[in-house]
């Protein structure tokens, strides 16, 4: 899902987007606010959602950071779930293969530095994954 963001002081005219899918958190807290199971962490470290079990209250939606699970009408929760796993296994994601212009990218937290400005990778982990003050580089 990509959602459109307004970031504040944005030019007339311009358009920002934001891939928000699922980052799979370690301590994932959809995962921890679901009451009936249906949010698990697999292994490979895949947050994904099992539809039998879910009821559609939404706490997941609620519990994560990123707002990323939704709940549509009277279908399970839906989210990210890397294409069934096979992602996590070092295949490449949908979304990725068929981004026209290659702007998405599966990349792992502690290699983001080296993709695209590192500068935003270091606001971006700071801001969202670190209570202390560390660094990526430590």
């Amino acid at each position: 899902m990509v959602d459109m963001v307004s970031p504040h002081a944005t030019k007339l005219g311009t358009h920002h987007f934001a891939f928000l899918s699922c980052h799979h958190c370690e301590d994932a807290k959809c995962v921890a606010a679901c009451k009936h199971n249906a949010m698990q962490r697999t292994a490979e470290g895949v947050v994904r959602v099992t539809e039998e079990n879910c009821e559609g209250c939404a706490d997941c939606v609620h519990a994560c950071p990123w707002h990323v699970p939704r709940v549509m009408g009277d279908t399970p929760t839906v989210k990210c779930n890397l294409c069934d796993g096979r992602a996590a296994h070092g295949e490449t994601p949908e979304c990725v293969k068929t981004c026209p212009k290659g702007a998405l990218m599966l990349v792992r937290l502690s290699e983001l530095a080296t993709h695209g400005r590192p500068e935003y990778a270091q606001k971006f982990f700071m801001r969202n994954f670190l209570k202390g003050g560390e660094s990526i580089h430590d």
